[in-house]
């Protein structure tokens, strides 16, 4: 939002750039509780029923529960907001609050990992909002015990690389497919020139 800002900077870039500033940090201007109200209520967040919450499969969220349990957890909760272009998010399929809720499922067990968790103990929770410019989650996530749980640089790198690899999953494979494309002519254009070398 800041480099739209910056190379355009217009009355509707300026509003995206103001707006995801206030996001970015209302973790830390407001009470978690006010938090997870927000992320779960705001304008533009795609609901499940009375709110936008969503987590692991076949869970029942009940909004103000979360809201106490959050509130009142001893421990780190992290957040994170995991955000894409329009223009990306509709050729990637991620204009849908599904494909991030299948992205971050698929993930949990990595993520978890990453934050030196056991699956069993780790809790997160996550809302779509299908903002105009930039299509994004908050997400937040913590283990059940206040003990556990240490998040290093690298862990925090790994969780990048590992969503990112799934979102940009095809454009990978065509990337993928161009460099077999170009070893494969590679290889023939050397036996081919050996040949020649060989028959001199």
């Amino acid at each position: 939002e800041y480099q739209d800002y910056i190379s355009s900077p217009n009355r509707g870039n300026s509003s995206e750039f103001i707006s995801r500033a206030i996001e970015d940090n209302i973790d830390l201007i407001a009470k978690r509780e006010n938090y997870v109200q927000y992320i779960a209520k705001r304008p533009r967040v795609e609901k499940y029923g009375s709110h936008g919450l969503f987590t692991d499969a076949n869970v029942h969220i009940s909004l103000d529960s979360v809201a106490k349990e959050v509130s009142e957890h001893q421990g780190i909760v992290w957040t994170n907001i995991l955000s894409l272009r329009r223009e990306d998010a509709a050729r990637l399929g991620f204009e849908k609050g599904e494909a991030w809720r299948n992205l971050i499922r698929g993930q949990a067990e990595k993520m978890a990992e990453a934050m030196r968790i056991p699956l069993e103990d780790l809790r997160w929770y996550a809302a779509f909002h299908n903002e105009g410019h930039h299509p994004h989650i908050h997400m937040m996530a913590y283990s059940v015990d206040p003990k556990e749980a240490y998040l290093t640089k690298q862990g925090i790198e790994t969780i990048k690389s590992n969503l990112a690899k799934e979102i940009f999953r095809q454009d990978l494979l065509q990337i993928y497919q161009k460099q077999t494309d170009l070893r494969d002519e590679l290889r023939q254009a050397s036996r081919e020139r050996m040949e020649e070398i060989v028959t001199e």
